[in-house]
């Protein structure tokens, strides 16, 4: 879920996609879609109403306006921005702010939508589909982007009142109210990656006392070098919030409701609350048993189609090389890709890592590319701030910037991530960069040969 398409930085980006933004068929009958639409394909279903989803089903519809194209999700609310139901907890937002689209998108785009009626299967050989009151409805493509679910590792006692997940808005809102119910004064937060430390720092904001689990030796260690993760440790700990590395629960203890929890040294932390924030598991069950093929998610090309030739997927349901992204941009480019090729195009997806960006306030955190040196050609440019508040540190190859980490200086954050973005030859620049004058990364044409 801290995954994210534009919702990064210090402080929220909301990600949109706009079917109104365009006129319906405007884009598709001034420019059209670039390539020879399949007649075959008429009628596509959808299965999904996340941003995979959603991106999916409009994208379609604009490419090919005359395509009928039905939208299925199971959730009561409306598309809407995942990355921050956090902010539901803290109630520091309502759940109205967190729609994306206008209730009427769907009509607007001529997109046939039933956003709480649930697929219970799936016939790839027959193309249809069988919805839970019973109908079936027949399509010529269809995309899986069932999405996933909270992952939650085997845990002794997981389930227990005050035991939760954070993956929907009544994940957010029934946590809310827990703490509220209960009083609650002590929190702990297993997992501390984007989302964990995030889910602490709105916890902080109603007088919970955070403390998160982390298996690894500094919180975001798959993102932060140890020093950069050290001073993250110290910045969240002048908020209140302790990260305890090289630790995690064994089980969780209670009578009626949680009260403590025992860590792998064998000593217990009291708890109020316990929130799980461990990763995804895809949601693959109509595709295990529509026969397709499977490894964690289902199985897709790089044009995100699946081991049925009429049959697409797309976000954090489906694996590409035997990888998961569960990133919302993957998500959105995937949705494009698989509309664009069900309906006769040619694309491909290649992934890319977005950069990744704490959202908390007081620290403002970037990690871009790669954050080890390359075995081959590989140097670094590392600035300790005096003050011992800051960190900024570039990834080089060769002449050619490959990463980079910051804490502090929001305002080098683009340009930073546009010269990584882009490969960009900083080679004539490296003195002026080792002095901290990073704004000659402003203009990335200058360091991108044409």
């Amino acid at each position: 879920m801290a995954c994210m398409a534009k919702v990064q930085g210090p402080v929220t980006v909301v990600p949109t996609v706009d079917p109104s933004a365009v006129p319906e068929g405007a884009v598709a009958a001034a420019t059209g879609p670039g390539f020879d639409l399949d007649p075959e394909v008429r009628r596509v279903v959808v299965i999904g109403n996340g941003i995979a989803g959603t991106t999916a089903a409009t994208e379609i519809r604009k490419l090919n306006p005359d395509a009928n194209v039905t939208l299925f999700g199971h959730e009561s609310y409306d598309f809407y921005n995942r990355m921050a139901i956090g902010k539901l907890m803290s109630e520091s937002t309502a759940i109205n702010n967190l729609y994306l689209l206008a209730r009427e998108w769907a009509e607007t785009k001529g997109v046939e939508y039933f956003p709480e009626s649930r697929i219970v299967g799936v016939d790839p050989a027959g193309q249809s589909v069988e919805v839970e009151d019973g109908k079936r409805l027949d399509f010529d493509r269809l995309v899986l982007a069932t999405g996933s679910r909270a992952f939650v590792p085997p845990l002794e006692g997981f389930g227990m009142p005050g035991t939760f997940v954070l993956r929907t808005i009544d994940d957010g809102v029934q946590i809310q109210q827990y703490v509220r119910r209960n009083r609650c004064r002590q929190a702990v937060i297993i997992g501390g990656g984007l989302l964990g430390l995030e889910a602490a720092h709105d916890l902080s904001q109603i007088n919970v006392r955070v403390y998160v689990l982390n298996r690894g030796p500094w919180p975001l260690d798959r993102q932060l070098d140890e020093a950069a993760g050290s001073l993250l440790s110290q910045m969240m700990g002048d908020l209140g919030i302790a990260v305890m590395g090289r630790t995690s629960a064994v089980r969780l203890l209670g009578e009626t409701k949680l009260e403590e929890i025992e860590l792998t040294d064998g000593t217990t932390l009291r708890a109020d609350l316990c929130l799980v924030t461990a990763g995804i598991e895809p949601e693959t069950g109509l595709a295990r048993l529509a026969g397709l093929e499977l490894d964690r998610g289902v199985v897709v090309d790089d044009h995100m189609q699946t081991s049925h030739p009429h049959v697409f997927a797309a976000g954090d349901c489906a694996s590409l090389g035997g990888t998961v992204f569960g990133l919302w941009p993957a998500a959105m480019e995937q949705g494009k890709v698989a509309a664009t090729n069900l309906l006769g195009g040619d694309v491909s997806y290649r992934p890319t890592i977005p950069p990744a960006r704490l959202k908390v306030a007081g620290i403002d955190l970037l990690s871009v590319g790669e954050i080890n040196l390359p075995a081959s050609g590989g140097s670094e440019i590392l600035l300790n701030e005096p003050h011992g508040r800051a960190y900024r540190r570039l990834i080089l190859q060769g002449d050619r910037l490959v990463g980079a980490i910051l804490i502090g200086y929001p305002e080098l954050f683009d340009p930073v991530i546009d010269a990584v973005k882009a490969n960009a030859d900083v080679g004539r620049y490296v003195a002026e960069l080792e002095a901290g004058r990073w704004q000659v990364l402003e203009n990335v044409s200058d360091l991108v040969p044409a």
